[in-house]
């Protein structure tokens, strides 16, 4: 499964990603909206996770 993460706040996006990726799980992390929508054109993700 391919996740993107959008989380503004560093050390919960790299605690969010740390267990998805333990799980397994393909994780692209954005900091910001504005890079949330460049990894949206350049791939395809089943799952979003926003905060």
């Amino acid at each position: 499964m391919h996740i993107l993460l959008v989380e503004d706040d560093v050390k919960l996006g790299e605690l969010i990603q740390y267990k998805l990726r333990k799980q397994l799980y393909h994780v692209e992390w954005a900091l910001h909206a504005e890079s949330a929508l460049e990894f949206i054109e350049r791939a395809t993700f089943d799952i979003y996770i926003l905060d």
